[in-house]
C-alpha cells in the first residue's frame, strides 16, 4: 500500500511538471510562431542591400555542390558568396573551386589551421568574414538549400520590420530511418527549453539561434565582437545571446513550404554526435544543466510511460486495487497527455507521424545523448565532429 501512495504522489507531480514544461510550448502553438514562405512578402526592398553568403564547409562533398547550386539559383538580384573549406579531407574544395571557376559571385577560401581556442566552424565563419562587403552577412551551413526566393524574402523581413538577426529552422529532409525516429524527439528538447514566443519577446532574457540560417546586419555583427566574440561555442545561441543583450532585435522563425531545407547527418552514430554537440552548446556547457534535462527525460518521461505499461499488465490480471486503479487512470493521462503533445511537436517539425509509435526507445536514445554531454563536460573529454575532436571549451586536445 505504501508503494501504492508514492506512485500516486509521483504521477501527480509528474503531471504538475508536465503542465510547467509544455505550458509555454502550448503557448508558442497558441500564439503561432512567425513563419517565412515563398510568398510571405509580396513587395521587396529597393535598393537591395548587398548580401555577403558564408559557407563554411568541412568533407561536404555530398552536399556542397546542392546547397551551391540553390544558392546561386535566388533571385535576389546583389550578393556574394564565400565558401571556407575548412580542412576537408574529401573533394570539398574542388567542387567549390568549379563554381568560382565559372562564376564571379563565389570565392574560396582554403582555412589552413585551427587556433586555441577556436571552433572550427566559428574560425571558417571568421576568416569567411574578414573582407565580407556585405551590408548584410548570412550564414549558411553547407548541407542546406534554398528556394529561389529564400534570399528576398529573409531580407525583405529583416529590412521592413527592422530585425537586426534572423534565423530560419529549416525543414528536415529526413531520408534515413534514423533521421525520421531521432530529429522530431530531440527537437522538442529545444522547442521546451527556448520556445519561440520568448525568444522573440524583446523582454525576454531567451535567446536561440539555428547556425545552419543566420542572416545579421553587418554593423551589428562587428558591434556585438562577431565570431572572435563566440569564438569556443559549438551553437549560434551565443551569437543570438549576445544581439540580444545589446539591445538589437532578434527574430527566429519557421521555414514554410521549402523555403529552407536541411539534410543533417544520416545515421545514428552521426545524429548522436550531432546533438551530443547542440546539447553541449544550448545548456551553455552547463553539466548542472544537462543533468537536469537528464533528469526531466527520464522521470517526466520515461518513467511514466514504463509505469503505464507496468499497471496495465496488473490490473488486466485482475490483481488491481482501487488505489492502484487510481494511479494507472493518472499514468494514463500521462501518457495520453505526452501522446497529444507529441502530435504536436511533430506537426510543427513538419515530421512522419508514424514514426511517433517510435518515440519511446527515441526517448531513451536521447537520454543517452544527454548522459554523454554530461560525461564529457564532467570528464573534460573532447567531442567528435566532421572527423575532427574539438573539446568543449574550444580548439583540438592536446596529442597523446
Amino acid at each position: 500500500m505504501t508503494l501504492t501512495y508514492v506512485l500516486l504522489v509521483y504521477m501527480c507531480v509528474v503531471i504538475a511538471a508536465g503542465i510547467l514544461r509544455y505550458g509555454r510550448m502550448l503557448r508558442s502553438v497558441v500564439v503561432r510562431d512567425p513563419v517565412i514562405t515563398p510568398a510571405t512578402y509580396d513587395q521587396r526592398v529597393t535598393p537591395a542591400p548587398s548580401v555577403s553568403v558564408v559557407i563554411p564547409a568541412r568533407n561536404e562533398k555530398e552536399n556542397i555542390r546542392g546547397c551551391l547550386e540553390s544558392v546561386l539559383a535566388q533571385d535576389y538580384p546583389n550578393f556574394d558568396v564565400t565558401v571556407v573549406d575548412d580542412r576537408s579531407e574529401d573533394r570539398t574544395a574542388e567542387i567549390a573551386e568549379e563554381f568560382a571557376a565559372r562564376d564571379r559571385r563565389v570565392r574560396l577560401i582554403r582555412n589552413r589551421e585551427l587556433p586555441e581556442g577556436w571552433t572550427g566552424r566559428n574560425h571558417a565563419l571568421h576568416l569567411g568574414t574578414l573582407d565580407a562587403p556585405g551590408e548584410f552577412l548570412l550564414f549558411l551551413d553547407a548541407d542546406t538549400v534554398h528556394d529561389p526566393r529564400n534570399l528576398s524574402q529573409t531580407v525583405t523581413c529583416a529590412v521592413t520590420e527592422n530585425i537586426d538577426m534572423l534565423s530560419l529552422i529549416g525543414r528536415l529532409k529526413d531520408s534515413t530511418f534514423w533521421q525520421k525516429v531521432m530529429h522530431p524527439v530531440a527537437a522538442v528538447l529545444l522547442m521546451v527549453q527556448y520556445p519561440l514566443s520568448e525568444v522573440n519577446d524583446p523582454k525576454s532574457k531567451k535567446a536561440f539561434a539555428n547556425g545552419q540560417y543566420v542572416l545579421i546586419r553587418r554593423k551589428v555583427y562587428d558591434a556585438v565582437g562577431g565570431r572572435a566574440a563566440v569564438r569556443s561555442a559549438f551553437v549560434d545561441l551565443a551569437l543570438a545571446g549576445n544581439v540580444k543583450d545589446a539591445g538589437f532585435r532578434l527574430r527566429v522563425a519557421h521555414s514554410g513550404e521549402q523555403l529552407s531545407q536541411t539534410w543533417g547527418p544520416r545515421t545514428l552514430r552521426g545524429i548522436w554526435r550531432m546533438w551530443v554537440r547542440v546539447y553541449l552548446g544550448v545548456f551553455h556547457h552547463s553539466g548542472r544543466k544537462i543533468l537536469a534535462a537528464l533528469f526531466r527525460e527520464v522521470f517526466l518521461f520515461l518513467v511514466p510511460f514504463l509505469l503505464f505499461l507496468g499497471l496495465a499488465a496488473s490490473v488486466a490480471t485482475g490483481h488491481g486495487t482501487p488505489m492502484l486503479w487510481t494511479v494507472f487512470a493518472l499514468s494514463a493521462a500521462v501518457v495520453a497527455g505526452q501522446h497529444a503533445m507529441g502530435v504536436v511537436s511533430y506537426r510543427l517539425a513538419d515530421a512522419d507521424l508514424r514514426y511517433l509509435a517510435l518515440a519511446l526507445p527515441a526517448g531513451f536514445i536521447l537520454a543517452g545523448i544527454l548522459f554523454h554531454a554530461w560525461v564529457t563536460l564532467v570528464f573534460n573529454r573532447s567531442v567528435e565532429w566532421k572527423g575532427r575532436r574539438v573539446r568543449p571549451g574550444g580548439g583540438a586536445p592536446p596529442s597523446p
